[in-house]
Parts: C-alpha cells; structure tokens; sequence
C-alpha cells in the first residue's frame, strides 16, 4: 500500500509538472497516448528523460518519507500523545 500511495503521489507531481511545462510538446502531458501510439516524435527527448528521473526520484523520496514517519510517529499518527 504504501509504495501505491508513493507512485501514485510521484506520477501525479510529474503529470502536473508536465502539464504545466509545456503542453504543446507532450511527451508526459499525453502519458495514456503510448497505450495505442507506437512511436511518438517526442518519445525519448531530454525532456521526459528529465521527467521519468524526476519520477523516480519523487517516487523513492516518498517511500523514504513514508518509512521515516512510519518509525518516528507509528502506525497510526492520530493515536500519539505528545509529551512535551
């Protein structure tokens, strides 16, 4: 579940990053067109390289992010009581 919600956060940033870029050269604005395109013009452009790291990186942030809070708050953060 929790490496869901990490790629499921990271394809969603990267979406919108792509969105906002420059919607004219798709290469991750149209992501769902490679499911019937066979080959598309900016496939393989510097562009979505940088993007499909910029992936990956959020992607693996998350899952660090996630196990850290998992260890220093616990399972269910709404059961901790502060004592401070």
């Amino acid at each position: 579940m929790r490496v869901c919600t990490a790629s499921t956060g990271a394809f969603g940033l990267i979406e919108s990053i792509a969105l906002l870029l420059n919607p004219a050269e798709p290469s991750w604005a149209n992501v769902w067109e490679r499911l019937w395109v066979k080959d598309g013009y900016t496939w393989g452009t510097g562009r979505e390289q940088g993007l499909s790291a910029a992936f990956w990186i959020f992607f693996a942030a998350g899952i660090a992010v996630d196990w850290a809070l998992r260890r220093w708050i616990g399972e269910c953060p709404d059961e901790v009581r502060w004592s401070w």
